[in-house]
C-alpha cells in the first residue's frame, strides 16, 4: 500500500511535497487548470473535474495507506473514501485554512464525514484551539507543524584560501 501525496497542480505546495517524496511518498499531481485569481465558474468547473482526474491516476493503485492532501481538496477526497470509490488508512490534510466566521457553519458541517482516521497538520497552535471550538474537530486528530521552509538546505560555498 502506496503512500501519496496529492497536488491539484505541480507548483502547489512544492517544497513540502518535494520533502514527502524523500521520505517515501509518491506524488500525484492532477494538472488542472489554475490561476492565481480565479472566477466562481472556474472553480466549480475545477472541483468538478478534479474527483475525475484523481480517479483515474489512482485506479490501478490500490488502497493506500497515508494520503496528503492539500488544502480544503481534502474534503473532496473523503467524500470518495465515504462513497467507497477511494481507500485509504489514513488521510492527512495539509495547508487547512478557515478563518471567516461565516464559513464556519459549512466547515463544521463537512468535517462531520471524517472519521478518526483523517487528520489535519495544523500550522498555527491558536488554530487548533478555534478549530476545535468553531469546527467541532477532535483536538487529537489536529496536529501543529510549525511552518518552515521545506527546501533542501544548501551547501555553504567554498571558501578560497
Amino acid at each position: 500500500m502506496p503512500d501519496v501525496v496529492i497536488q491539484r497542480v505541480p507548483a502547489e505546495d512544492a517544497d513540502f511535497v518535494a520533502h514527502l517524496t524523500t521520505l517515501g511518498f509518491r506524488q500525484i499531481v492532477l494538472d488542472l487548470p489554475s490561476a492565481r485569481f480565479m472566477s466562481k465558474f472556474a472553480l466549480i468547473l475545477q472541483t468538478i473535474r478534479a474527483p475525475i482526474r484523481l480517479f483515474f491516476r489512482l485506479r490501478t493503485v490500490g488502497k493506500l495507506e497515508t494520503v496528503v492532501v492539500l488544502g480544503h481538496f481534502a474534503f473532496l477526497v473523503k467524500a470518495l473514501a465515504r462513497l467507497r470509490i477511494l481507500r485509504y488508512e489514513r488521510l492527512l490534510c495539509s495547508d487547512f485554512f478557515v478563518r471567516s466566521p461565516t464559513w464556519f457553519p459549512v466547515f463544521r458541517w463537512l468535517c462531520r464525514i471524517d472519521t478518526a482516521n483523517d487528520h489535519y497538520l495544523i500550522f498555527s497552535r491558536s488554530e487548533i484551539d478555534l478549530y476545535a471550538d468553531r469546527l467541532a474537530i477532535d483536538r487529537s486528530r489536529m496536529h501543529y507543524l510549525p511552518p518552515g521552509d521545506w527546501r533542501e538546505p544548501e551547501e555553504p560555498a567554498a571558501v578560497a584560501a
